[in-house]
């Protein structure tokens, strides 16, 4: 993907089961910071779309898999936390 090109997208996070992300769902928005490299590794930043969300899944070491309906369509890992 280009650099700042922004999209959202459900996100399963790796502690959630099949039902569970389907009951209790979060969106991201993700902004990609740089090109992608030889292996496909993007880097990018991640934010919850909604201010209600739970935040502490975006913390450091966690890992999601952006969904499109039932599809994989990329897999994330917090490598950094900054503030707003």
């Amino acid at each position: 993907m280009p650099n700042d090109q922004r999209f959202s997208l459900p996100a399963r996070f790796d502690h959630q089961d099949e039902k569970d992300w389907l009951n209790d769902g979060w969106s991201l928005v993700i902004k990609v910071t740089e090109a992608s490299d030889a292996q496909a590794y993007q880097t990018g930043e991640a934010n919850f779309l909604l201010p209600d969300a739970p935040h502490m899944w975006l913390s450091e070491g966690k890992k999601f898999t952006l969904m499109e309906g039932s599809r994989s369509v990329a897999i994330g890992e917090v490598e950094k936390v900054t503030s707003p």
